[in-house]
């Protein structure tokens, strides 16, 4: 993915590759987070198929109480970009897809936030500090993620 974000398609396009045929896409063998990143990687090379997705979506459902608000966006992205794969898909992925990640927002923790979301009436005064800070040393996060 982030070969991808900085250009290089052909290495990303061959990182996605090697991953799927290595057997990183057959269930279970990534983490939820892992899973994730592969399918957002693979829909934003032009990879991501119905098999690979489902598999995927079965790899995030094992680890779903794992998942965090930014890789269930990811995954919901990664929909979004492989717009035609939804409707090959079967019902248990879609049924997953339509509880976890229809209502996440397309959280990218490493940018900053929309102006309409007002942190502060979602953190506690400790995590309104905490990110303040981190702000001020020009540090990355989400707050969403505090």
């Amino acid at each position: 993915l982030a070969a991808a974000e900085a250009g290089h398609w052909d290495i990303s396009r061959q990182v996605v590759e090697a991953l799927c045929f290595g057997g990183a896409a057959a269930p279970n063998s990534l983490s939820g987070g892992g899973a994730s990143a592969l399918a957002l990687s693979a829909a934003a090379n032009g990879a991501l198929n119905p098999p690979l997705l489902e598999a995927l979506v079965r790899s995030c459902s094992a680890g779903e109480m794992d998942l965090t608000p930014a890789q269930l966006g990811d995954l919901r992205l990664a929909v979004v970009l492989a717009s035609g794969v939804l409707q090959k898909s079967d019902g248990q992925v879609l049924s997953f897809l339509r509880t976890m990640c229809n209502e996440v927002l397309l959280d990218d923790p490493r940018g900053a936030p929309p102006a309409w979301i007002q942190y502060p009436d979602f953190l506690t005064d400790a995590e309104h500090d905490l990110s303040q800070a981190l702000e001020t040393c020009e540090l990355k996060h989400c707050r969403g993620t505090v």
